[in-house]
């Protein structure tokens, strides 16, 4: 409002008057608007404790499964044999985890629960399961930590399957993470030294074992560029001096 509209209180309570008289003849439209905005704000309030209500239940559903196959493997190490295969003794628990995971999709019950499974039929040789039920957990999480997790594992499951190149693409969906600054505000998701290093080394091991000698050099000098003055760039340095050999740089 300008200074000379200030200096005349006539002005003013005329510019008042106008106010109030607009608010009498909308009135209804104001309530009904309130209103609205009062019943939105219920129902969000309303849908966001229905889902905390509900992603609880999971988790508590998961961690009970999880609880007893543990229990189950504690057992079954006392008294193992030669040669038992885990997926095979305690295949009931394994199916408790699954129908944990199943009953709650889209939930961190349903990622830690496919999680889980792929862990045991990688540790008991069985990649292709393994491979399986890391591309579930992968499709059953947004959050970025728990897709790095997914994409490491995927990449060595399929490495180990000798699926190099698929290997590949995974490692390098971890590398892919990164993290944008704007003024005071971080946007993005980037992993630790700990992560990316391990993807960079997945990714060389996969290049080495399709002969791409020089890709995995590459794959090593980003580590001991980004992660200088580690033990990781310690390693990387160590086995670069190896492939200069296979290449012929030295």
């Amino acid at each position: 409002m300008q200074r000379r509209i200030l200096k005349r209180p006539d002005i003013i309570l005329a510019k008042l008057r106008e106010g109030f008289r607009w608010a009498e003849e909308n009135i209804q439209a104001i309530v009904l608007m309130g209103g609205g905005i009062f019943v939105i704000a219920a129902l969000g309030i309303a849908v966001n404790t229905w889902l905390g209500q509900k992603q609880t239940k999971a988790s508590i559903t998961f961690y009970e499964a999880d609880k007893a196959f543990n229990q189950k493997v504690l057992e079954y190490l006392e008294k193992k044999r030669e040669g038992e295969d885990l997926t095979v003794v305690l295949q009931t628990e394994l199916i408790g985890l699954h129908e944990v995971a199943k009953a709650h999709p889209k939930s961190e019950a349903a990622f830690l629960g496919y999680l889980k499974l792929g862990d045991i039929y990688t540790a008991e040789n069985h990649y292709e399961k393994a491979r399986e039920f890391y591309e579930k957990a992968l499709h059953n999480t947004t959050k970025p930590f728990y897709r790095v997790l997914a994409y490491y594992n995927l990449g060595y499951v399929h490495e180990l399957l000798g699926d190099c190149q698929r290997g590949i693409d995974s490692f390098q969906k971890v590398a892919a993470f990164n993290k944008t600054r704007i003024l005071f505000w971080s946007f993005g998701y980037r992993p630790n030294a700990f992560w990316l290093s391990s993807a960079y080394f997945g990714i060389r091991r996969c290049h080495e074992k399709l002969n791409q000698f020089k890709e995995a050099r590459e794959a090593y000098l980003r580590v001991i560029d980004e992660f200088s003055q580690t033990p990781f760039s310690d390693k990387a340095d160590a086995i670069v001096l190896l492939l200069d050999s296979k290449i012929g740089l030295q």
